[in-house]
């Protein structure tokens, strides 16, 4: 499982971004746009496959992709298929996630590079501290009605029970590096274009 589910992960990854070039530099229908997500699912599953055996682990050489990042994904590939009338990730979902990731991904990647000891990333092997903080922060999720950033919180949790990921850090499962600098570019976006759309790039 845990040698399958990196491949699938990246594949879906890379997916998502051709699909978001895609769909910003030509105009297509619900229809076409549904054939184009299913074809860049399948050039992007194959591309990984192929990574895996020159890279060692795809999970690994990509930096460590998180389960999140890889249900992001599958979100934003699924939105031709998703009913409009219910948002699969919400304005307000969506406005905490990209507002949460910069800081999280600095307090626990900065540390380390810097060699830091004694920081939240240590904390993510199996800590009981973290998983009780964790389960606090997805009460408060659904108690403000954020139930799709609460069903990624479990989803990563149960994602680390079941050692889907080659990694024993529960902080693989939910952050990595690229969603940490998504974030800021998106942020550094909307500096630099105020007048431009409120919804960030999940947005269907």
């Amino acid at each position: 499982m845990n040698e399958l589910a990196p491949v699938v992960i990246a594949g879906l990854v890379w997916a998502a971004l051709a699909a978001a070039l895609l769909r910003q530099r030509t105009a297509l229908g619900q229809q076409r746009r549904a054939l184009a997500h299913l074809l860049l699912v399948a050039v992007g599953l194959s591309l990984a496959a192929l990574l895996q055996g020159w890279s060692g682990s795809v999970w690994l050489g990509l930096g460590g992709l998180s389960l999140t990042s890889g249900l992001l994904a599958l979100g934003f590939l699924l939105m031709p298929w998703w009913p409009v009338s219910v948002p699969l990730l919400p304005m307000q979902d969506r406005r905490m996630l990209i507002l949460a990731l910069p800081p999280l991904a600095a307090l626990l990647w900065w540390p380390p590079l810097a060699g830091i000891s004694g920081d939240l990333w240590a904390l993510g092997f199996g800590d009981f501290r973290v998983s009780t903080v964790l389960l606090c922060v997805g009460l408060g999720l659904w108690v403000l009605r954020a139930y799709a950033l609460c069903l990624l919180l479990v989803a990563a949790q149960c994602g680390f029970a079941v050692g889907l990921l080659p990694s024993g850090n529960l902080w693989h499962y939910l952050l990595d590096p690229w969603l940490g600098v998504a974030a800021l570019l998106w942020w550094g976006w909307r500096l630099y274009r105020p007048g431009g759309p409120a919804a960030p790039p999940l947005a269907s």
